[in-house]
């Protein structure tokens, strides 16, 4: 290849990224996501297969999405707001005599 011709594996100036290209999420294997959400891989699998969970199948493999794992989080956290399990209720405070 001489020095005129550009690398075919370089960008030419037109195909080059613009400044404020897509960037792409990284992608967390079951793993790694069931280890953030304390809970055993396959559990997070099988909620991804019946849609309880955001998912992406990739062949027999399952990849999550960092803010996909945090809006399930917070939508189920704010499910819970007004409803504490009667264990969890709070008691008037006792009176003394």
């Amino acid at each position: 290849m001489s020095a005129s011709q550009p690398s075919r594996f370089a960008p030419s100036p037109s195909q080059s990224r613009p400044r404020h290209a897509f960037v792409f999420e990284p992608l967390l294997d079951s793993d790694e996501a069931a280890e953030l959400l304390r809970i055993h891989p396959k559990t997070l699998q099988r909620m991804a297969r019946n849609r309880q969970i955001h998912g992406i199948q990739v062949g027999k493999l399952w990849r999550f999405r960092a803010s996909d794992l945090e809006i399930w989080l917070r939508t189920k956290k704010a499910g819970y707001a007004g409803h504490l399990p009667k264990i969890f209720t709070i008691a008037p405070p006792l009176q003394l005599r």
